[in-house]
């Protein structure tokens, strides 16, 4: 296992990326992002936090998912000669690891703790903005589903830290501009 920063000389990387807009009406479009990726070490010999000699060809690079796929709601409207905005979306990324793997587990666990589950995240807000478009004021919510999720998985030695995204927050906002 490789849970470091490091130059890995020969790797390959390509995927694709598509995009598409649906505009229902003059007030509402909808949006779907989609992204699939390939990535793997070609030919690296390193070694592990245990001064191993390990053979990582073959390996997926740390934290690039397979697939990530987005959607997004958007609406407007003329509310008293305000603006009115509102937005939804949701992201999904399939299972991914934080680490290279190669040669023999980590002493005392599996190298699949270093696997980060697929999960997808809900946010939204709704605004509002003045006629000339100098105030507004939004509310938000994020991770309205209140999901819990890994974003980041680490190791020092035989200690797993395992970093969560945010839990459902919500806010306000309110802008002036001069």
């Amino acid at each position: 296992m490789l849970a470091r920063l490091d130059n890995v000389p020969e790797s390959e990387i390509y995927g694709i990326d598509a995009d598409v807009t649906l505009k229902a009406t003059d007030s509402l479009s909808f949006n779907l992002n989609t992204l699939g990726i390939h990535s793997e070490v070609k030919k690296y010999t390193g070694i592990d936090q245990f001064s191993r000699s390990i053979d990582f060809s073959g390996s997926q690079i740390p934290s690039t998912p397979k697939w990530l796929v987005s959607g997004s709601t958007f609406y407007s409207a003329e509310l008293a000669s305000w603006n009115l905005s509102g937005v939804l979306n949701a992201r999904y990324q399939k299972r991914s690891s934080t680490i290279l793997q190669g040669g023999t587990p980590v002493v005392c666990f599996d190298n699949s703790v270093f696997d980060i589950p697929g999960f997808a995240v809900v946010n939204g807000s709704v605004g509002i903005t003045s006629p000339d478009g100098t105030l507004s004021f939004s509310v938000f919510g994020r991770n309205l589903l209140d999901r819990y999720y890994f974003q980041s998985i680490v190791t020092n030695a035989s200690t797993i830290v395992r970093y969560a995204g945010e839990p459902r927050t919500f806010g306000l906002t309110a802008t002036k501009k001069f």
